[in-house]
């Protein structure tokens, strides 16, 4: 395998095992939310805030 790619790699396995990685992946889907009724939105950013208090509750912090 490539160099670059296994360098690519381990950044990328290394990123994922961040609380703040999984926070703003969790915070960007939350946001990317194509056109909803205002019950829809205010329901998919409940979940996302929830999912991201509990991603930051779990995951110790480095």
């Amino acid at each position: 395998m490539n160099i670059i790619i296994k360098l690519a790699i381990r950044y990328i396995l290394s990123r994922l095992k961040e609380a703040s990685t999984w926070r703003g992946l969790t915070l960007i889907g939350t946001s990317a939310g194509i056109i909803l009724s205002p019950d829809q939105t205010e329901a998919v950013v409940a979940v996302g805030l929830g999912i991201s208090g509990l991603i930051g509750a779990t995951f110790p912090d480095l």
